[in-house]
């Protein structure tokens, strides 16, 4: 894949995440303000966004999790905008890092929706398999090099001691 169509499929998902993490945060509290609503992605005990919004474990800190969905996709994209206008190697790899934080908390957030709330969300799920795609992207792109980022972090480590 060409490093410009990498790109734009990139900001393509975390435009999609921005999306679904904004129907989130509004499913979040529409469905504390009526409970009577249902949520188009209602449809059996296994598969219920609102039981999963409705649950403890969607806020943290009393800030719904959608709000830390958009500050993550917001930020990755101000991240890699800002790796690819000052062509920097550190910043890739802080965005790859920070994808990867990303996906491991889909992980952790799945399991807690799958196991302990007993129902999946399916536009949660969305954001789950995007971060898995942004994943992989860091995994298989050509053009980064993780010894040249590790070795820019080292270089930064010593200069600040």
């Amino acid at each position: 894949m060409r490093v410009g169509t990498r790109d734009s499929v990139e900001y393509a998902l975390l435009a999609i995440g921005i999306i679904l993490s904004g129907y989130l945060l509004y499913h979040h509290y529409e469905i504390r303000l009526d409970p009577s609503k249902k949520s188009f992605c209602t449809v059996s005990e296994d598969i219920n966004c609102d039981v999963v919004a409705l649950h403890s474990s969607s806020e943290v800190l009393g800030i719904p999790l959608a709000v830390y969905g958009l500050g993550y996709y917001f930020l990755l994209a101000c991240l890699l905008g800002w790796a690819r206008r000052l062509q920097e190697q550190i910043l890739s790899f802080y965005a790859s890092v920070f994808k990867g934080l990303g996906f491991l908390i889909s992980i952790y957030l799945f399991v807690i929706s799958k196991w302990l709330i007993g129902s999946l969300c399916l536009v949660c799920c969305g954001t789950y398999l995007i971060n898995i795609c942004l994943l992989l992207q860091v995994l298989f792109k050509s053009d980064f090099s993780w010894k040249g980022a590790l070795i820019q972090v080292y270089r930064d480590v010593q200069v600040k001691t």
